[in-house]
């Protein structure tokens, strides 16, 4: 979706690019300020300049995704982000809630009161094992009782509390989307270049990290959690991202509104890396809460007499908590194994917040890395798939590599196919390599080209085919029309006129299908049969069509968009003397709905008489 903006030439890229850079260059700047010249800016300054290089390219990112089509202008508006339900909230809210009050129990004053005693261990047991019967037998005595039974039943039961809990679940989804969107927009999480990624990635990260160190206690936590806020965006859009890998290996549609972020970056790496960087975010945000407890007379740790703490003390004593908390059993406490660190948990207030960091890890860090792990195991099993013939298409990030490889230099320095690569190519998805053939793809549409004259796939009739019978379902999918559109204009073959008629009314006054009857206009008017040819383009215009027996309101185009193309079709014909397209042309200027497009018709038809 592009806006006015965008069509006319001022692309919404440049600007969120620039304020990206803008941004990323005041935080470097603010770094070196506060920890090589802290006298040319007090804190609060720093703090100011710090927000302001933060909030422009967060409402930067924010404006481009609201123009790219991807964030709602309104709250109400499209598209809807409601991707968190009412449930989903109280199913966090619930898990929250036990790990706080865990650890609040925990930490009571007397040990009595933290043993687990036989009887909780005998109910823990049992409820867990009550918890994965029901998961197990739920699903079979629903669907055994039918739509109307069960689902009817607890739906109604539940209602008032998904009532509740549903505008829970649309905050959580508006403020999931803005970390995606603005958030990991604006650390340059959505340009195309992996260099300029990488450079804004880390100029938002570590300037953070630097304040954090230099700044005093507590604002230096400040930069800090925006660190956090930056780090847990970048992994929020990675989980998008593959979230769309997976729908497209199943519905094999690389572009649409089912997709919510697309290809344009694989963002594993820079999720990896920005976790990473809590690693060492964390102990700045430890060494911050110590010293600002301190001066408020309330130390945080115990730290070890005359000991004297410096950064390198908080990064040995997280990793101490880390050794403890990897992997996921605690193999620590088991062994009876304890940290040699200066630093010392021993109030309830501390054990909190390491508590807190072993949550960190095991919940996000591992969850993290097994997810890395696990893509890269489903891209090797993919690609094997391929290898053997049972996929005809790769997984979106694979394809342009494996593509490249069946294109070379040639001797002038031009790209040309690999023909030996492209012989022992398998066969690929017809209309994937149609898309694939458009000169956006260069170099490896030359490759796509190539497979389509090795495999035959360049077929029109077979594509109309697929048009009329995709148009006349009774659940018409605009993404799916428009890819077999592309896959016609792209192939040599000839265009039939009457065929793209024949579905263009069939999707006529239709909203949803407005854009793909203007695809439609755009390859009739290239059609090469002049007969066909201006008998469609007589169709879009005055309703007379083979096709309907209808009344021609109901077959003339129902937008001017689509009138305006088929009409502008006309004039080159009109110059020639084709009195077919002259008669169409006084037509329009005469009885069109559209009072702009009556006007053009008008023009033209002054044009050709002063000629």
């Amino acid at each position: 979706m592009k806006s006015d903006e965008t069509s006319k030439g001022h692309s919404p890229y440049d600007l969120a690019l620039a304020a990206c850079v803008l941004g990323a260059l005041g935080l470097g700047t603010l770094a070196v300020i506060a920890a090589r010249f802290p006298y040319l800016m007090t804190t609060e300054q720093i703090l100011y300049v710090f927000a302001g290089c933060c909030a422009v390219p967060f409402f930067a990112s924010w404006r481009r995704a609201v123009l790219d089509g991807r964030l709602p202008t309104l709250p109400n508006g499209a598209p809807k982000h409601d991707h968190i339900s009412g449930w989903g909230f109280l199913a966090l809210a619930g898990i929250i809630g036990i790990i706080v009050a865990l650890a609040y129990w925990a930490a009571a004053d007397e040990a009595t009161d933290r043993r687990i005693n036989t009887d909780w261990g005998i109910g823990v047991v049992f409820g867990l094992a009550i918890t994965f019967a029901a998961a197990a037998l739920l699903p079979l005595i629903s669907n055994a009782l039918g739509p109307n039974g069960i689902h009817k039943r607890v739906g109604l039961l539940f209602s008032p509390i998904t009532l509740i809990a549903k505008p829970f679940g649309l905050l959580l989804s508006f403020i999931d989307s803005l970390l995606v969107f603005a958030v990991a927009g604006g650390a340059g999480a959505s340009q195309p270049w992996l260099p300029v990624r990488y450079s804004l990635l880390f100029l938002s990260i570590f300037p953070c990290a630097a304040l954090g160190y230099s700044l005093p206690a507590p604002y230096g936590l400040i930069p800090i959690v925006w660190g956090f806020a930056v780090a847990v965006s970048i992994s929020r859009r990675w989980a998008w991202i593959e979230d769309d890998r997976e729908i497209y290996m199943l519905n094999h549609k690389y572009s649409g509104s089912h997709l919510r972020i697309g290809f344009g970056q694989d963002l594993r790496d820079e999720a990896l890396l920005s976790f990473m960087s809590m690693f060492f975010l964390v102990p700045l945000a430890l060494r911050q809460m110590h010293t600002w407890s301190v001066a408020m007379g309330a130390p945080l740790f115990d730290v070890t007499p005359d000991a004297t703490l410096h950064l390198m003390d908080w990064i040995g004593y997280y990793g101490t908590e880390l050794a403890k908390a990897v992997p996921f059993v605690d193999w620590a406490e088991i062994y009876q194994v304890e940290g040699a660190a200066p630093i010392r948990a021993e109030s309830a207030e501390a054990r909190h917040v390491v508590f807190a960091t072993r949550v960190l890890v095991d919940l996000v860090f591992l969850a993290a890395l097994l997810q890395a792990l696990s893509i890269l195991a489903r891209n090797a099993k993919q690609m094997a798939l391929f290898e053997v013939g049972v996929m005809d298409r790769l997984d979106p990030f694979i394809e342009p590599r494996e593509f490249r490889k069946l294109v070379q230099r040639s001797n002038d320095g031009s790209w040309e196919a690999n023909e030996q690569a492209i012989a022992q190519f398998q066969k690929y998805d017809a209309l994937r390599l149609a898309e694939l053939s458009a000169p956006e793809h260069y170099p490896i549409s030359i490759a796509a080209k190539a497979l389509r004259r090795r495999d035959g796939s360049d077929d029109s009739a077979r594509f109309h085919e697929q048009l009329i019978e995709r148009a006349f379902q009774k659940r018409k999918d605009a993404d799916a029309i428009d890819e077999v559109i592309t896959a016609i204009r792209m192939t040599d073959a000839a265009i039939d006129a009457d065929d793209l008629d024949r579905a263009r009314i069939e999707l006529n006054n239709k909203r949803s299908m407005n854009g793909v009857r203007e695809n439609i206009a755009r390859l009739i008017v290239r059609a090469s049969d002049p007969v066909a040819r201006m008998a469609a383009i007589g169709s879009i215009l005055t309703g007379q069509s083979k096709w309907a027996d209808a009344q021609p309101e109901t077959v003339r185009d129902a937008v001017a968009p689509v009138r305006r193309i088929a009409l502008l079709a006309l004039r080159e014909p009109a110059k020639a003397g084709d009195q077919n397209a002259i008669r169409l042309i006084d037509e329009v200027a005469a009885s069109d709905q559209s009072r702009n497009l009556r006007q053009e018709a008008k023009e033209i038809l002054a044009s050709l008489r002063a000629s």
